[in-house]
């Protein structure tokens, strides 16, 4: 009976009726909140990775997985979204995903081995990844058409200001605390969104129901992405070329395997029927592809400070610092410019502006002044600020209402598979071109000229892998008309 008491006092519609026209925000901030959380723990590891090498002994080609398995563990998990709130609703599935969060970054803290590391990453990763989609859900669902660039670019801010200034953070508690301090600094917005959640989130709403998991679908993408993940791995220098290739072989007709299977449920998790709308599809492999650039170009901007440039970490973090800064300002200009403005066009834009970006960096050397390696870094910011909210409203314009929910979360799943590949793809470029340029060891040490070259190279090809992407934007053609469903403004979550 008390429980019953609690879910009426505490439903989406009690608590609407409570706050009024605000509560959709206030949904929006709260869960905002909890995914700052998972992007700091995504983001603040790249400034202790130097450390975390010479501590365990151990070659870029390894040291990527720490940034690299929680990736492993968060795209697989984004899927888990969309069943959870069904069955659990808000409150539960938002809860229970940052105090597992909070739990795995302890556990990386007291983490005495290399492997025990890892397995910490993987836990957060898939914490993490039930969080980072509920935003883009909730925005979905509580905000009509006219409003959703307006949230995304509120949502940008507060999620892109905390990762950004988490190297800064991140950089100056490895020098003072060592690099075991970095897993600790989501805990303070853990704390803060676990507050607002016992307040602001719902125990149930309409569209809970029951349904069950999909353990086999689930189990299958997460074996072909690790098989992935792990063929890629096998190509770095002095690795098993024959056994890379046998993880590929299976994991690429998995994948494919997967999206049959999908096509065959009744009740997916993936909605791979989504993917005949052309300009959906064209969105996707966009997703894919920055993903791909704007994970790799994050991982490897720090290590290039500290281990080219010889930056100290606070000084790496402090570049990065402002473009933060730059990112969070233009953020609610980008959602605006997504609601004003068409998609295509503005996708094509921040594309470019994030392969200018990429490119000039590889051209920065150690007569570079701090000022120009910032500016750098700003005008790739300011072009994810363009395009990110226009690329989610325009890969979904024209679906129906129900498909939402789906559509952003195989959108965002897409975006982190292609950070975990480019992630992943990005350390073992690194370390061959380490080796090719007589560079023994992948610590911080050896010849500059060639470490820098090495570095250079990588920057090099993550701004063509962001230019190819925009030729693909230019076939993400608008569609002529949106659904009446999609014109109505839901209730909220």
């Amino acid at each position: 009976m008390p429980r019953a008491r609690h879910s009426e006092t505490d439903s989406a519609d009690a608590l609407r009726a409570r706050h009024g026209e605000r509560y959709k925000w206030l949904l929006l901030v709260t869960v905002m909140v909890g995914s700052m959380a998972s992007f700091v723990g995504s983001t603040i590891v790249t400034v202790a990775v130097p450390d975390i090498s010479q501590e365990f002994a151990i070659g870029q080609d390894r040291a990527q997985w720490v940034a690299a398995a929680f990736m492993l563990a968060s795209v697989p998990a984004h899927l888990l979204a969309p069943w959870l709130l069904a069955r659990f609703a808000l409150r539960y599935t938002f809860t229970g995903a940052i105090l597992l969060m909070l739990a795995a970054g302890i556990g990386a803290f007291f983490s005495g081995s290399f492997a025990l590391l890892i397995a910490m990453r993987v836990i957060e990763g898939a914490a993490a990844g039930v969080l980072q989609p509920l935003p883009n859900i909730v925005i979905a669902r509580a905000f009509g058409p006219q409003e959703q660039g307006r949230a995304m670019g509120m949502y940008g801010l507060g999620a892109v200001l905390a990762p950004t200034s988490a190297p800064a953070i991140g950089g100056y508690m490895v020098e003072a605390f060592g690099w075991r301090s970095v897993f600790l600094v989501s805990a303070p917005f853990i704390v803060i969104a676990w507050l607002l959640a016992r307040r602001l989130l719902p125990v149930s709403s309409s569209f809970m129901q029951e349904k069950p998991l999909d353990w086999i679908g689930l189990t299958w993408i997460s074996l072909a992405i690790v098989c992935l993940l792990n063929g890629l791995a096998a190509f770095s220098h002095g690795g098993d070329a024959l056994h890379g290739w046998l993880l590929l072989g299976l994991a690429i007709p998995g994948l494919a395997g997967f999206g049959l299977y999908q096509l065959r449920k009744s009740d997916p998790l993936l909605q791979i029927r989504l993917f005949a709308r052309r300009q959906f599809l064209f969105g996707a492999m966009v997703s894919f592809m920055f993903g791909f650039s704007i994970f790799g170009v994050t991982y490897l901007l720090p290590i290039f400070l500290q281990m080219a440039l010889a930056y100290t970490p606070t000084n790496a973090g402090l570049v990065i610092l402002p473009a933060g800064i730059a990112l969070a300002l233009c953020m609610p200009i980008g959602g605006r410019m997504a609601d004003a403005w068409p998609s295509r066009e503005l996708v094509i834009a921040g594309n470019l502006l994030f392969a200018a970006s990429t490119l000039l960096t590889a051209a920065v050397d150690r007569e570079s002044s701090y000022w120009t390696i910032v500016a750098w870094a700003i005008i790739g910011r300011v072009g994810f600020a363009i395009l990110h909210p226009a690329l989610l409203l325009g890969s979904t314009q024209g679906l129906a209402r129900a498909d939402m929910p789906q559509a952003l979360t195989l959108s965002i799943f897409l975006r982190h598979l292609g950070g975990a590949v480019g992630i992943s793809a990005t350390g073992i470029i690194l370390d061959w071109r380490l080796h090719a340029h007589g560079i023994a060891k992948t610590v911080i040490g050896g010849d500059p000229d060639g470490i820098l070259a090495a570095f250079d190279e990588c920057f090099m090809f993550l701004g063509l892998v962001t230019l190819a992407s925009v030729i693909v934007a230019w076939f993400m053609k608008p569609s002529d008309e949106v659904p009446q469903a999609t014109r109505d403004v839901p209730p909220p979550i």
